[in-house]
């Protein structure tokens, strides 16, 4: 009810403006010019009828008045978004608030000096950023005893799955309920493959059974139930996804690489396309049913575990060259905390994008004739926002989708290396030259291009020149002294 009335408070001042309350114009924001402004990246999964610049002309109008600051919010492809922090990173033209996705952004971002430390503007201006991370999240993201990072709120608990179309196995006879194992996946792909030859039974395959401690090299296998620090490149384990991702490859399974989605969000929007490997959560089947228009259900390949890189993940930072910072982490606080900011992002503006169908119970979905199709916002991200856990839920998805979520993650078991930060400082001569290698081969091997055990004896010999076992040992190192000093 809470966020219905201030929903409605919102819109009632936008009526007082001139383009308020007006069809599809945009408010204008009634606060002086004058205002320091802020800017913040994100990504972006739809290319089409997006209404990116609208959306952030609303932000801006509604949180300017509550943060001192206008805000200019400006969205990349996901495509593109690596290479264009890449990029600001070389020109140091970093927005003030700046999106990181993957643990191994963050790690450049700090090594690089362009993160500011948050820990003093977190306790003056964070409140509720600190309420609703809690100790454990905050306390993954420190560096040296300082926060620099903040976690969005999401699924954190990584788990193999496979995701598929159910109107595309029920038409071809497929029994999912018989997939239990890689194996049994393939039987199913074969199947598929030949009663519809037009469609491409899986587009894209990941594994997540091991801890890769930051970079992958020198991991822990088994869910990262163990302490000892491996090669992953030459594990079984590694050679068996290659090797399965080659056969799937020769046997015209996967989607051939030269193949460009324009956007990744693209996979369930294509009828093309069968199904896919990624990480399972309980909220995936009813969002990418919503997001594609059609049933997404999925089948559980692996147990579910957490491991530190898993929390680095779609995280907030600050830039060290912002001249607001105190209006950016003000922003950031309401993106943990109040209920319209986080709505707003996910899902867009009421009446344009969404209506909702239930205030009481916070339910939402299209408005009358908009579909994913048609709508200009229909990005189904909320794990990039903050904290989705306050945001409404979509007509169709469970109502306790957020605390099965939560639930989940709860009674995932957490590596034995959760909370270490891995300093590769003492072996970097050799971290930049193993790169380098797996640069080389990986992506050929995890793409099933060439002979598997030809290139993975190329690949370990090139890793051993270049000082793999060095950098395990001291990985090792490290990690015995975290846990010898009682871990967290």
């Amino acid at each position: 009810m809470f966020r219905r009335m201030l929903a409605t408070f919102v819109v009632l001042l936008f009526c007082l403006t001139p383009a308020g309350c007006n069809g599809r114009d945009d408010p204008v924001l009634p606060t002086p010019e004058i205002l320091p402004a802020i800017t913040i990246v994100v990504r972006k999964f739809d290319t089409g009828n997006f209404d990116g610049e609208r959306i952030s002309q609303t932000l801006d109008a509604y949180v300017a008045p509550q943060i001192g600051a206008r805000v200019s919010l400006e969205y990349i492809e996901a495509e593109r978004y690596n290479q264009e922090i890449n990029k600001s990173l070389a020109t140091d033209s970093l927005p003030d608030i700046i999106s990181i996705w993957r643990s191994y952004q963050g790690d450049m971002l700090l090594e690089g000096g362009k993160l500011l430390p948050l820990d003093a503007l977190l306790w003056e201006h964070g409140g509720a950023i600190v309420s609703a991370v809690g100790e454990e999240l905050l306390a993954v993201s420190a560096y040296n005893g300082n926060i620099y990072t903040i976690a969005s709120l999401m699924d954190r608990a990584s788990c193999l799955c496979f995701e598929y179309r159910k109107n595309i196995a029920d038409a071809n006879g497929l029994d999912m309920t018989s997939v239990k194992t890689i194996d049994d996946l393939t039987a199913v792909l074969t199947q598929l493959k030949q009663k519809s030859d037009g469609i491409v039974p899986i587009s894209s395959y990941r594994i997540s059974s091991w801890d890769p401690l930051l970079d992958s090299m020198g991991v822990l296998m088994d869910y990262g139930r163990g302490t000892q620090v491996v090669n992953l490149y030459n594990t079984e384990e590694y050679r068996d996804m290659c090797l399965t991702i080659s056969r799937w490859r020769e046997n015209e399974l996967l989607l051939n690489e030269d193949y460009s989605l324009n956007s990744v969000n693209n996979f369930v929007r294509s009828p093309d396309f069968f199904g896919k490997v990624c990480n399972y959560h309980p909220g995936l089947s009813p969002v990418d049913s919503t997001d594609a228009g059609e049933p997404i259900e999925c089948v559980i390949l692996g147990e579910p575990f957490i491991h530190t890189d898993v929390d680095k993940r779609g995280c907030w930072g600050i830039s060290a060259r912002s001249k607001h910072p105190v209006e950016s982490m003000k922003l950031l606080n309401l993106m943990y905390s109040d209920p319209y900011v986080v709505n707003l992002l996910i899902f867009g503006i009421e009446g344009a994008h969404y209506e909702v169908i239930d205030e009481d119970k916070g339910v939402i979905d299209f408005p009358a004739g908009i579909t994913a199709a048609s709508s200009g916002y229909a990005q189904f991200r909320g794990y990039q926002w903050g904290n989705q856990f306050i945001g409404y839920t979509w007509n169709g998805w469970p109502e306790d989708l957020w605390e099965r979520i939560l639930s989940f993650d709860k009674e995932a078991p957490r590596s034995s290396a959760y909370g270490f930060t891995y300093d590769p400082t003492p072996v970097e001569e050799q971290v930049f030259d193993c790169s380098e290698v797996v640069s080389e081969y990986a992506s050929l091997l995890e793409k099933g291009v060439g002979d598997v055990d030809s290139l993975l004896n190329e690949f370990n010999s090139a890793l051993n020149e270049a000082g793999i076992d060095q950098v395990i040992a001291e990985k090792q190192r490290q990690l015995d002294d975290w846990l010898s000093a009682g871990s967290m």
